[in-house]
């Protein structure tokens, strides 16, 4: 038992970790979750560092080996805090995703005629 301690006190605290890719969100919507303003409010809230990682990949296009396309690392000292983060980072990809998909109506290129 002592043993146990000792070596958890080595390696410290035990930390949660999760990735979110952002690849494939619009441009929009991509910002939103690596903005400053933004992740410092989820990361004080859920006590969580959230690290943008990889690289911007256009759609069609694979990573070449060894690397990552564009994602979130997220990691907490409780899964639910890195839960919490990740569902609030998901929740802002989809809000900003659909603000900036084009409306239905907008894009109806023929006009209905009522006679």
């Amino acid at each position: 038992e002592e043993q146990a301690r000792a070596l958890a006190a080595l390696q410290g605290p035990v930390r949660y970790q999760a990735e979110l890719e952002i690849n494939d969100y619009p441009q929009s919507a991509r910002y939103k979750v690596t903005h400053r303003d933004s992740v410092q409010a989820i990361q004080d809230w859920t006590k969580c560092a959230i690290i943008t990682k990889g690289a911007y990949y256009p759609p069609g296009r694979n990573a070449p080996p060894g690397e990552r396309k564009l994602y979130l690392f997220i990691e907490g000292e409780s899964k639910a805090n890195v839960h919490a983060a990740k569902k609030e980072l998901r929740r802002i990809l989809e809000e900003a995703s659909l603000a900036s998909a084009p409306d239905d109506i907008s894009t109806n290129r023929y006009a209905k005629y009522v006679v």
